[in-house]
């Protein structure tokens, strides 16, 4: 299968995105405190 180079792209940032998001479950499960933390964040945006 032949990708353009927007949707070669596009896979890598999901690829990217995949890894974060299992950091920051991570990071939840072993710090109660940070999702708070992250939440609060995110409404500053």
């Amino acid at each position: 299968m032949i990708l353009s180079p927007g949707a070669r792209k596009a896979r890598a940032i999901v690829k990217d995105n995949e890894r974060l998001s299992l950091g920051v479950i991570a990071e939840m499960q072993s710090n109660p405190h940070f999702f708070e933390r992250f939440l609060s964040r995110a409404e500053g945006l």
